[in-house]
């Protein structure tokens, strides 16, 4: 009887041994559920969030690709978006988008690209723009074999539909009596310049003209970041920079020599002097930055014929003092000014000011 009784202990201690194991396993079941469930949820959360931040990052965008500051906030998706933008240099930006959905928070920073491009509107076949009238210019023209013609030229050299310029633009009273003296001292030159005005047609364009010293030093900054060559400086012949049919954006940031048979359509841009050596034909605008802090030497022992417009910056020496600015114009230069030059300048940016994001990445 007690041998009876003992087994039917074992038997419930075994049971109820048996039933707190099947509780744990349950208990255990449930809250790794509950972890798995919540894990599930905050990922969806978190990719909800991604979402929204992503959409901040195109709210923005747009804001910056029509001129705003790009700084916007608001709500979208279930949740809310802010996003801060910062520009490093002009065309630029810095965007850090940050996304909540449900208290979880994802935040993304991108490196933008936005050009907002006017095109020039250049008032002079060759234009001089100083910074604040601070420079002196040495003018000096050699020979008689140059011409600066501000009457629109066509490609073909039949006449152009639009209203002359300047044969040469200045922005200050000082470069128009310097440049005149050397070609007045010359004798021969003044017919070599030609366009409105008198002859030789030299014009201050300061109080009619949009375009300034940092105007054209800001374009010249976002060539750089949409340029389909960029060479660290140009010593060769043979140079074949952009055609009529497919006008292409070239950056020399140094000197640039050109020899042999040489041609290019759209946008030059060089940080230094411009020598020609052998024969070269360009249409369309020609930017010579002075960022090398070089004089304003553009020469050519070959002929060169440029129709569009050729745009020169003062050399960016210390802002707090007067420099003195040397213009060596010499040899066989034909500069047109030419409408159609420039449509193929334009042409070469059209699309350039589209919003390109260069970087991406989660920060958190």
């Amino acid at each position: 009887m007690l041998r009876k009784n003992s087994n039917k202990g074992t038997a419930l201690i075994s049971v109820l041994m048996i039933s707190v194991m099947i509780a744990g396993l349950s208990a255990t079941y449930v809250i790794r559920s509950v972890q798995s469930s919540q894990a599930t949820r905050y990922n969806l959360d978190g990719k909800k969030a991604l979402s929204i931040a992503e959409g901040g990052l195109d709210f923005s965008m747009n804001q910056l690709a029509a001129q705003a500051d790009g700084n916007v906030s608001g709500q979208l998706g279930g949740g809310a978006y802010g996003v801060t933008v910062t520009s490093p240099c002009s065309g630029l930006y810095t965007l850090v988008s940050t996304g909540i959905y449900d208290g979880v928070t994802r935040r993304i920073e991108a490196t933008v690209q936005i050009l907002n491009l006017d095109p020039l509107s250049p008032p002079g076949a060759f234009s001089i723009i100083d910074d604040n009238s601070r420079a002196i210019l040495n003018a000096k023209f050699c020979g008689n074999a140059f011409i600066l013609n501000g009457h629109d030229t066509n490609i073909n050299g039949s006449a152009g539909s639009q209203p002359a310029v300047a044969g040469i633009s200045v922005f200050n009273d000082a470069y128009v009596s310097a440049i005149v003296a050397d070609l007045h001292a010359n004798g021969m030159q003044n017919d070599n310049i030609l366009g409105s005005g008198s002859n030789p047609s030299v014009v201050n364009m300061a109080a009619t003209s949009k375009l300034t010293f940092s105007s054209v030093a800001d374009f010249a900054d976002q060539m750089l970041l949409v340029a389909n060559t960029v060479l660290p400086g140009y010593n060769a012949s043979g140079a074949s920079w952009g055609t009529a049919s497919k006008p292409q954006i070239t950056y020399v940031q140094g000197n640039c020599k050109i020899g042999g048979a040489s041609s290019g359509a759209g946008i030059l841009l060089v940080d230094g002097t411009i020598s020609i050596t052998g024969n070269f034909d360009f249409n369309g605008l020609i930017v010579m930055t002075g960022k090398c802090g070089s004089p304003f030497d553009f020469s050519s022992k070959g002929k060169t014929n440029v129709h569009g417009s050729v745009i020169l910056l003062d050399p960016q020496g210390n802002l707090n003092t007067v420099t003195t600015v040397d213009l060596d114009v010499r040899g066989n230069i034909n500069i047109y000014y030419s409408s159609e030059g420039l449509s193929m300048a334009w042409k070469a940016v059209n699309g350039a000011d589209k919003p390109t994001v260069i970087s991406w990445r989660r920060t958190r």
